[in-house]
């Protein structure tokens, strides 16, 4: 993890070498969690995505009953109780010294100036990729930049629903999100950001397949991808003719089909 590493963001994908290990598979994200937190130690502080991206749909959030849908190694977190924000989509797990400031961003936006990710940017958390090969990662913060970019594929949406804590009604939740469409597939590609950061020697693997691993800042991921969207707006959509296609002649209908409840401006917030 690096010895200047006070703030560690992790995400995984067991399934690329997991079955090369020397143990029982259905223990494997138990173990790997263990090993993560024996080299944090006492004074690091690690923080997951644990995104709940089905709340789009149902409207509902309980952070102790509802698992993350980020990967087994952050359900082995939240199955441990760690600490867990309550935006009810774009949620995190954390564990160490500065949890409590994790859990303290307001939020107004998924991936705004007050947001988590904001946080582990401003804060150079080292982003680290467990089993994470592919060349399109975007390491979450990605759309942080989009959101800094004010990139004119997405738009902000509200998402109004219903907080549970352990199957009691709390009262409501919302998240904002920095939405891509509906009405088009426009598709995502980080390919560029990933050679960028390679190219300026900012990203660094293991190559090891047995257990592959990657790591980057978080503000390094940031910076290129502000480089890469300065240099051209669409250069993180796969299909860039539906994306014209969406700007010309179907966002305005996006915008004009949503709910009064889902309208967001963020001029007003103070």
């Amino acid at each position: 993890m690096g010895d200047d590493a006070e703030i560690i963001q992790v995400t995984s994908r067991l399934i690329t070498f997991a079955n090369r290990l020397e143990c029982d598979l259905r223990t494997a994200h138990y173990r790997l969690l263990d090993s993560l937190l024996r080299a944090a130690g006492p004074d690091r502080t690690l923080v997951m995505p644990a995104f709940t991206l089905s709340y789009g749909k149902s409207r509902r959030y309980d952070p102790i009953r509802d698992k993350p849908e980020t990967g087994v190694l952050v359900i082995a977190a939240w199955e441990r109780d760690w600490m867990r924000t309550r935006r009810p989509m774009m949620n995190w797990v954390a564990w160490g010294a500065r949890a409590d400031e994790i859990m303290a961003q307001n939020q107004t936006t998924a991936l705004g100036d007050d947001s988590v990710a904001a946080w582990l940017v401003n804060h150079d958390a080292r982003a680290i990729g467990v089993g994470v090969t592919d060349v399109h990662h975007g390491w979450v913060v990605v759309h942080r930049a989009e959101e800094i970019c004010q990139v004119p594929y997405r738009y902000y949406k509200k998402m109004p629903g219903e907080l549970f804590i352990d199957g009691q009604p709390h009262g409501t939740c919302e998240e904002v999100l920095y939405a891509k469409p509906l009405l088009a597939n426009i598709g995502h590609t980080y390919a560029q950001l990933t050679e960028r950061l390679s190219s300026a020697g900012e990203l660094w693997n293991n190559d090891d397949p047995l257990f592959p691993l990657r790591a980057v800042q978080c503000r390094r991921v940031v910076d290129r991808s502000i480089e890469l969207l300065e240099a051209n707006t669409l250069a993180f959509v796969a299909h860039r003719d539906e994306a014209r296609k969406w700007l010309s002649d179907l966002k305005g209908q996006e915008l004009g089909e949503l709910k009064p409840e889902e309208r967001f401006d963020m001029s007003e917030v103070p």
